[in-house]
């Protein structure tokens, strides 16, 4: 670029020219920024003037110092921008209006100053010290004017937002120039909200007040910033260019991942043409529930009673707090934690989080939904990445590598050329959120993705952590190494949501059906619909997998496609119908006019061969990526070598195997079950859609190859015994065994006779844990051996192990009058509401939900239970669907014990008409907490109570007690209710 551009610094109170020499060595070195020429404009600013003679200039003053340094210093520069730097920037606004409002000189400004840049600028008053200033520095004017609420600052933010920020022309009294905000993250001097106040294109940086504006390196992230303001300030249009090259993205982001995804799926073949059905359709929002007992990079830290007894006691009432959640790792939620769906938790909490679940717990679909949320929005922009085809390599970064993938969506190498230009603009201005999908399914590069996630995640700045991108990261529990982030752990499904979403499902396989009237096919729907849930209420074993969203979703399809059919009591005989289903459903569109090697062996069935098939390639690639070898990923290559030898030993099958292998992969990858990737090393390499179905492929196939010897099967599986990527696998096979004529005796009889818990990793690999596991997955055991898994899973229960009333929970349906008895013999033996709780609650997921409630109903009306237990009971209670006991009850504990915190939560979760008007009695109680109200307030409006949020904030600014801020927040809010506050443009104005 030949013509130059002239930035002109401009301090901050009780500053000089100097605190811009970091900037501006980097900028000479810059060879990026040759065309950058830098001024440091000065001017008198102190905390008194000793001198009788002198004055401290007022901000007039200094913004007419500043024209005049403009017109003749910096006169050679035909392009400015300004950059200023806290009280810098006010100087730089009240320039701005006395060169428009008093000289009329809009069409000078626009040929000379392209934009204009504060740093930490206190547009809102600067609270720091503020008593103190008031004392010490009464007379300095300079102060007066950086004080909250000044007259003649308020009046200026306005002149510019609406002459300057909004103006559409260039005239004499108005030009439209950019001016961009960056706040400190970590400033206390000029906050946050003070500095982004209503201007539009505010961001935030990590450091404080002045760390902001001392950057000591080309990596530092105000550096980063400026540089990309003057590359834009000096390429006029490349703002506007790349903001229409995100609103692309955005679309098309929308249009990859809004959607239903069709593959994989075995649905009706004639319909295919359904992959228009909008995500939205058959989406159930998530809850999650936040995490603390994370070391920052360490193992799970569970807190001992040595610790603190109350903190102990407080966390585990948390642990209950959502009746039907299963744990499998360690943990404790946070103080005063509460649920909440993982969007909100990306969207208002930590920059960087991670969110687990187990297998099937909906993560993928979730982080799709957000990715589509976000690109409607448009506040953040989504860069989904699926980790296990990330192109991470020793030269190229992960950041690299998640770009290159969303830019994968585009075919013409110079769209995508101009999309990562777009994006990398983005990420430098912090408005892009990374969604990292499947951490736990990373093959290639682990410890480098690990440590880049956490470098991306994090930021030094002055030797301190702090926060750094936008990240959010998903995992399963087991095998995850922890990041320094926040974490969140997605809750199974309640009772109500498998019910709407099997609704859902029903509506959409309706679609399918030769049914032209929209009144048969909603009726279909809702009768079947029905009857499958009336189906898992009435069999407590089937109420896992309808926790589980992919379960339910398999389940669903099953029953859609077998309506008031005989339902699979196992997860592995869900698989296995999928499975089939899939075969049946493309095999009936293959073309019969060709000819496919299968056809050359009249004693093969095509079923027969397929399903095999894809078992055998579920074990490999399972092996080639969790096994003992490192060198033994599954290649194509590779693994086509051991599909082939497969055919050989395994199915005698010598001629004609090469085809035989190749026309399998293809059939399963149309199939969708099963995917190819070139993104790996440059080499093709084999991916399972969902890595269930490849855990339990490898399960099906480990079974059928030691048939004729299962305890060699549990020989090979011992020697994955530590590796958590076989923890599915393990149970998973054993329920197999069963399917092919072998019992578990003693194989169970082995694990409980070990039963040394700490040899293994993760509660799941337990020696117990894992035999119930086994026997919930079909494991096949004598009585003897299932009476005395049973007996020792009671002793654990007894002693405090939630883990155990899970487990009995789990296999309690096969001899549920024992399991029973025994939970009755340890609430005899516990008198504690702990216990008393977990064995309600264990029951509860054993019985129809209209026993379990009775055991609730007497803990949450016992006055001799600690509140906190009391409303964990009701909460639960309204959570089976008896919302109206539930609120009965704690109407009840609020008259006579108070108003606890969770009773809000449980509340806000009810919805109904008696909760919200339970909410409404308690958000107009001046004696509960500021906080609390708001909340409330803020639950009404979002479900559209307005008038019940608008008594609720009155309530709260005519309690005398308010704090001053809270004060002015709620008028703020009343005043948006009432429409007192309208939205224009991007800042917000009063009527």
């Amino acid at each position: 670029m030949d013509e130059q551009l002239g930035v002109v610094f401009v301090h901050g109170f009780k500053s000089s020219a100097a605190v811009w020499d970091s900037f501006v060595r980097l900028i000479e070195d810059d060879s990026d920024l040759a065309f950058v020429v830098p001024f440091q404009f000065e001017y008198d600013t102190r905390l008194w003037q000793p001198d009788p003679s002198r004055q401290i200039p007022s901000f007039d003053t200094t913004a007419d110092n500043l024209m005049e340094y403009l017109e003749n210093t910096a006169a050679d520069c035909e392009r400015l921008v300004l950059v200023a730097h806290s009280q810098g920037g006010l100087i730089v606004q009240r320039y701005l209006h006395r060169m428009l409002g008093h000289r009329g000189r809009g069409q000078d400004i626009s040929r000379r100053i392209r934009r204009v840049i504060l740093f930490a600028c206190p547009n809102d008053g600067a609270q720091f010290g503020l008593t103190l200033r008031r004392i010490l520095l009464r007379k300095n004017p300079q102060e007066m004017q950086l004080r909250p609420l000044d007259e003649q600052i308020t009046d200026t933010r306005a002149f510019v937002l609406n002459r300057v920020i909004h103006a559409r022309q260039v005239s004499d009294g108005s030009c439209p120039i950019s001016i961009v905000v960056y706040a400190g993250e970590s400033d206390n001097i000029v906050t946050p909200a003070s500095a982004r106040s209503t201007f539009p294109e505010s961001f935030v940086l990590p450091g404080h007040h002045f760390s902001i504006v001392q950057p000591n390196s080309y990596e530092h992230r105000s550096y980063k910033a400026l540089k990309l303001q003057l590359l834009a300030a000096a390429d006029g249009g490349a703002r506007e260019s790349t903001q229409r090259a995100l609103d692309d993205y955005c679309e098309k982001i929308r249009g990859r991942y809004g959607f239903l995804e069709l593959a994989g799926i075995p649905m009706d073949s004639d319909n295919l043409r359904l992959g228009g059905i909008p995500l939205s359709d058959v989406y159930i929002q998530l809850e999650a529930l936040p995490e603390i007992g994370r070391t920052r990079e360490g193992p799970v830290v569970v807190p001992t009673d040595a610790e603190t007894s109350k903190e102990t006691r407080d966390a585990v009432v948390r642990q209950l707090e959502w009746l039907w959640q299963q744990s499998r790792v360690e943990k404790r939620p946070q103080e005063h934690a509460s649920a909440l769906p993982p969007e909100e938790a990306v969207q208002s909490g930590p920059p960087s989080v991670v969110i687990l679940g187990v297998p099937g717990a909906g993560k993928s679909t979730m982080m799709r939904m957000l990715a589509t949320q976000m690109a409607a929005s448009k506040d953040l922009i989504p860069v989904y990445v699926q980790l296990s085809e990330a192109e991470v390599t020793e030269s190229l970064s992960l950041k690299e590598a998640a770009l290159n993938q969303a830019t994968g969506l585009y075919q013409d190498a110079e769209d995508r050329h101009r999309i990562k230009y777009a994006l990398n603009t983005a990420v430098a201005e912090n408005r892009v959120c990374f969604l990292f999908d499947g951490l736990d399914e990373v093959h290639h590069q682990k410890e480098k993705v690990w440590a880049e996630l956490r470098a991306m995640g994090t930021e030094t700045v002055d030797n301190k952590e702090c926060p750094g991108a936008r990240i959010v990261v998903t995992s399963r529990p087991s095998g995850y190494t922890p990041l320094p982030f926040a974490h969140f752990r997605i809750l199974p499904l309640l009772p109500e949501d498998s019910q709407r979403f099997i609704e859902q499902w029903f509506n959409v396989l309706a679609r399918t059906r030769e049914v032209t009237s929209p009144e048969l096919r909603t009726q279909w729907a809702r009768d079947n619909g029905a009857w499958l849930t009336d189906q898992l209420e009435a069999r407590p074993q089937l109420r896992d997998i309808a926790s589980n969203p992919l379960m339910l979703t398999f389940l669903t399809l099953y029953a859609g496609e077998n309506p008031r059919g005989r339902l699979p009591e196992h997860r592995k005989d869900l698989y296995r119908s999928y499975v089939e289903r899939l075969f049946t459903g493309w095999e009936s569109r293959r073309n019969r006019n060709e000819s496919t090697a299968i056809e050359r062996f009249d004693d093969e069935s095509p079923a027969s061969f397929y399903t095999w098939f894809i078992y055998r390639v579920a074990l490999r690639v399972h092996q080639g990526y969790y096994g003992a070898r490192p060198d033994d990923s599954p290649t194509e290559q590779r693994l086509i070598s051991k599909l082939r030898r497969d055919l050989e030993f395994l199915r005698g099958v010598t001629r004609h195997s090469d085809a035989l292998v190749k026309e399998g992969l293809d059939f399963w990858i149309m199939a969708g079950l099963l995917r190819k990737t070139e993104a790996l090393k440059g080499k093709e390499w084999y991916l399972f859609r969902h890595q269930t179905f490849q855990e339990y492929g490898a399960a099906r196939a480990l079974a059928e190859q030691h048939s004729d010897a299962p305890d060699d099967a549990w020989s090979e599986l011992m020697k994955c015994r530590s590796n958590p990527a076989w923890a599915e696998v393990i149970p998973l096979t054993l329920g197999c065994l069963a399917d092919v004529g072998h019992r578990a005796d003693s194989i169970i009889s082995t694990l409980l006779r070990e039963e040394v818990s700490d040899k293994s990793p993760s509660v799941d690999l337990e020696d117990i844990y894992l035999a119930a596991r086994c026997v919930s997955d079909g494991a096949i055991i004598d009585d003897e051996t299932l009476s005395e898994l049973l007996t020792k899973l009671s002793r654990r229960a007894s002693a405090g192990r939630d883990e155990a009333f899970s487990a009995l929970a789990s296999i309690g349906w096969i001899r549920p009058s024992e399991v029973l008895s025994l939970l009755t013999k340890i609430e005899g033996f516990n008198t504690d509401g702990r216990t008393r709780l977990r064995v309600a609650e264990t029951k509860g997921k054993m019985q129809p939900r209209s026993k379990a409630i009775t055991s609730l109903s007497e803990l949450a009306c016992d006055d001799n239970l600690d509140t906190n237990f009391r409303v964990t009971a009701a909460w639960a209670s309204g959570r089976l669907g008896y919302t109206r006991e539930a609120v009965a009850w704690l109407r009840e504990i609020r008259r006579t014990k108070g108003t606890a915190y969770f009773m809000i939560d449980a509340l806000k979760e009810f919805g109904t008409a008696e909760s919200i008007a339970m909410l409404t009695e308690i958000g107009m109680d001046h004696k509960v907490s500021n906080f609390s109200r708001s909340e409330i307030a803020e639950y009404m409006l979002n479900a559209g109570e307005r008038k019940l949020a608008d008594r609720v904030f009155t309530s709260m600014i005519n309690d005398p007690s308010i704090d001053k801020e809270t004060l002015i927040s709620t008028i703020g809010k009343r005043a948006e209710i009432r429409g007192e506050i309208r939205p224009r443009a991007e800042g917000r104005w009063f009527v």
